[in-house]
């Protein structure tokens, strides 16, 4: 009990992302914790004493029913603690093959891929397409009703909750040449032959490509936290050049297993007309660039010559040439601006110049940046990332420029480092609890080796399951540090009463405690074991987030109650032979530690 409230007490307080994801998940085990402590002491001992009568022994009604049971668990235990006597007799042999399973879990683990958080299929399908920019609003409506018609034609529209599509971009990136189209499934409980949300996307994705003049991303997962999980920055000065950068950084990275719908955060706006005033020039007929943008916005724009108020009301009075003066565009340059010596033409004081523009300017950190953004698809997004660093660093940059992975890459970054440091510091609040409870720093560090060598069990479960190294398999990692040593703890705990309170030697002792808290152990690790299984086998609407957890917690429960039968026992043993070797003493019995035996 108390090494859950060591273990979970900094998680609920950690700061940050992981902290509001994390902190109601400590906050309700430390609650059922110390509530459940509470029930243990008081309530279950007096139940028991009312319910019994103090009378022992089993009916002959529950032998009926539970004698063929107890027959193969007796047996089941002779033959493990055959195996305990066996390592026993050879524990350095034992902690050796223990070890040796660790480390191949470990070199194991080194294959599992990282990820910040699963993608969580929710049934709804995200078509973010993007036209021609000359593209007029009825245009890009026409283009996408007809989209949204062919969707609504899918034999799996009967599915559908809704189809909602909306022109002019979204709220935080409106253009007249964008819309988006969202589809939203029916759940699966209410809907049991539904096929996948992704096989859906599918067909639409390949509609989309038979469609000229259209660039589109089909997203069938929803990512609830954090940001694109690909994410490529190319920062510099010059925008053309970082625009050809990521364009090209486009292109390369489609080419990569697993990457889809990579598109640039900037496009390359409509043809425009640049007004490049002649410094000298302007100096010599006595004006400005101040004085020149007046006149020019003046004659495209007006100005504005007063205020008409009427009822309470103002309107400005605006002065604008005869519109079929500026009207044509190419004709500007002849418009006469006056100065100090007369009127000029406006081509006589500014060199004109034809360009597109960016459709927005962005900065990151004060420099000008063009981000490529995408997903990832049937390949772990560790795997994507490492092959499109390995592309960006094979990739000939110019001077000035340079690129670099964000959005999930950095959150991963911090997960891990986060997380990381929660394991750290429940190993270390578990260490010392342990060393209080037991009066002792070497008990605690033999039972501490069941954490580590718990990977024995983890590993494997993962793999087998394809869980990633996720928050949520971190989260189960830090549970398991507090519930992977309470085996341990009650094995050395025991052994320790038998030593000191019966005089027992220590090979004896721990033996004899293995016996003894064996059925104990496995009715702890079967019913927690049994409680993670509907994590593991949940399906429907947010499955994805909780079946880690349960993998890490089944097979760190499975492997923990093992080794605190075997391997925990070898390396007491071993303890106690080294002591008595230093010490020159074939026997360390001690005194009990209260005035009578336990």
């Amino acid at each position: 009990m108390l090494t859950n409230l060591g273990v979970f007490t900094p998680v609920a307080l950690m700061p940050g992302l992981e902290g509001e994801f994390l902190a109601p998940f400590a906050v309700t085990i430390l609650y059922a914790t110390v509530f459940s402590l509470w029930v243990t002491l008081s309530l279950i001992p007096s139940m028991a004493a009312r319910l019994t009568g103090g009378a022992g022994g089993v009916s002959p009604a529950g032998r009926m029913l539970t004698g063929w049971w107890m027959w193969l668990f007796d047996g089941f235990q002779d033959l493990f603690m055959y195996i305990v006597s066996r390592t026993l007799r050879r524990p350095v042999i034992t902690l050796i093959f223990f070890t040796a399973l660790t480390l191949g879990a470990f070199v194991l683990g080194a294959g599992l891929q990282m990820e910040a958080l699963p993608a969580s299929d929710d049934g709804s399908i995200t078509v973010s397409m993007k036209f021609s920019n000359n593209a007029s609003l009825e245009s890009t409506a026409g283009k996408t009703l007809r989209i949204e018609n062919f969707i609504r034609s899918l034999p799996e529209a009967r599915f559908f909750e809704h189809v909602v599509s909306s022109v002019g971009g979204t709220e935080t990136d409106q253009s007249l040449f964008k819309s988006l189209i969202t589809v939203q499934m029916k759940d699966v409980p209410s809907s049991p032959d539904r096929p996948e949300t992704k096989a859906v996307a599918d067909k639409i994705r390949d509609y989309l490509r038979t469609q000229s003049g259209v660039e589109f991303s089909v997203l069938a997962e929803s990512r609830t936290f954090g940001p694109d999980p690909i994410e490529i920055q190319v920062r510099g000065e010059d925008f053309l050049t970082l625009g050809d950068i990521a364009e090209k950084i486009r292109v390369e990275g489609e080419r990569i297993p697993g990457v889809e719908n990579l598109s640039l955060s900037t496009e390359t706006g409509r043809t425009e007309l640049r007004l490049v005033p002649v410094r000298w020039r302007l100096a010599q007929l006595g004006m400005d660039i101040s004085g020149a943008a007046r006149t020019v916005r003046g004659y495209l724009n007006g100005n504005t010559a007063g205020t008409f108020r009427e009822g309470g009301s103002e309107f400005d009075i605006k002065v604008r040439v005869d519109p079929s003066m500026t009207g044509d565009i190419y004709a500007i340059g002849h418009l006469p601006v006056m100065t100090r010596y007369g009127a000029v033409a406006l081509e006589e004081i500014a060199d004109m110049e034809w360009s597109s523009s960016p459709t927005e300017i962005r900065r990151i950190e004060r420099e000008r940046a063009v981000e490529v953004t995408g997903y990832n698809r049937d390949v772990p997004l560790e795997k994507v990332l490492t092959d499109i660093q390995a592309m960006l660093d094979d990739m000939e940059l110019p001077p000035g420029c340079r690129t670099r992975l964000a959005g999930e890459a950095e959150d991963m970054e911090q997960t891990a480092g986060v997380m990381g440091t929660a394991i750290l510091l429940a190993v270390a609040v578990t260490f010392l609890v342990i060393a209080s409870i037991l009066e002792s720093f070497s008990y605690a560090l033999i039972i501490l080796l069941s954490v580590p060598m718990s990977a024995i069990g983890v590993v494997p479960l993962m793999m087998a399951t394809g869980a990633n190294l996720s928050i949520l398999a971190m989260t189960g990692m830090i549970m398991l540090v507090g519930l992977a040593v309470n085996n341990a703890i009650v094995v050395v705990d025991y052994a320790e009463i038998l030593r000191r309170g019966r005089g027992l030697p220590p090979e004896s002792a721990i033996e004899e405690a293995c016996g003894v808290r064996f059925k104990s152990i496995v009715m702890g690790v079967s019913t927690s074991v049994v409680s993670f299984m509907p994590l593991a086998m949940a399906e429907g609407l947010g499955s994805e987030f909780r079946w880690p957890i349960a993998a890490v917690a089944i097979g760190g429960l499975v492997s923990g109650g093992l080794l605190a039968l075997l391997a925990v026992p070898a390396a007491y043993k071993i303890y106690w032979s080294a002591r008595s070797f230093l010490s020159g003493s074939a026997d360390l019995q001690s005194e009990p530690r209260f005035g009578i035996p336990r």
